[in-house]
């Protein structure tokens, strides 16, 4: 028999519903009035920053979260129960997502052999919380996942590109990492192209002129559609 409902957390928070007879809660979730949106982050400190405006606010289920706060709700692979993921690098890197037994979070920090998490739903309450941190011997621990490689893959099956090709190019170029930067250049992104080139690069190709230089996902569409169209002369100095 229901005997309360406390909105202790506010509008934001998750209800808790109790029983007379029952001593556990039972966690159930209100829409949230300001749920959290993505915003593109120009560095590994703009991510660690955003992450931190986050903390406390409503993040939903612990895949949601890093989909929302990375702006990846588009993949195939990273969807449903955190323990069913699997892995697909074997290496850590800030904006990397980090896959444990039944739980995922987003790594905004590493020092030395500890990884700096922000993550939704780690104690039960779809919350964001920032700054936890695990050994990368957590035995915990399943992996690594780059959205950066999984949309080289995607975008080279979707554009016939050589997909061996096209990985070795872009770890050549940034090691499937969105922060990577050129330090005698404006190179950006897991493709490194060029700041300057992008603007002119997005009305070749057609494309939206809104698209992200900074995001995997348009980074990578650029990359592989450049590919498409003009073969791999863009990236020569990689083959």
């Amino acid at each position: 028999m229901l005997v309360g409902i406390s909105l202790a957390g506010g509008v934001n928070s998750p209800i808790e519903v109790y029983a007379d007879d029952q001593e556990e809660y039972i966690y159930a979730t209100l829409s949230p009035v300001t749920p959290i949106q993505y915003e593109s982050f120009s560095s590994e400190q703009a991510l660690r920053d955003r992450a931190w405006k986050l903390d406390g606010r409503y993040g939903g289920q612990c895949v949601t979260f890093v989909n929302t706060f990375l702006g990846t709700q588009w993949t195939e692979e990273f969807h449903g129960y955190a323990g069913s993921i699997k892995p697909n690098i074997d290496y850590p890197k800030v904006g990397y997502a980090v896959l444990f037994n039944n739980h995922a979070a987003v790594i905004v920090d590493i020092q030395g052999s500890d990884l700096v998490l922000a993550e939704s739903n780690y104690e039960g309450h779809e919350t964001v919380s920032v700054g936890r941190i695990v050994s990368i011997s957590d035995p915990s621990l399943r992996g690594y996942y780059s959205f950066e490689k999984y949309y080289i893959i995607a975008l080279s099956n979707e554009y016939s590109v050589d997909t061996q090709k096209a990985l070795w190019v872009s770890y050549c170029e940034s090691k499937f990492w969105r922060f990577a930067d050129n330090p005698s250049s404006t190179a950006l992104g897991t493709m490194q192209h060029l700041n300057s080139l992008w603007p002119s690069r997005l009305r070749y190709l057609g494309l939206d002129p809104s698209l992200d230089i900074l995001s995997p996902h348009d980074n990578a569409l650029v990359g592989m559609m450049l590919v498409a169209k003009d073969g791999w002369r863009h990236w020569e100095q990689c083959l």
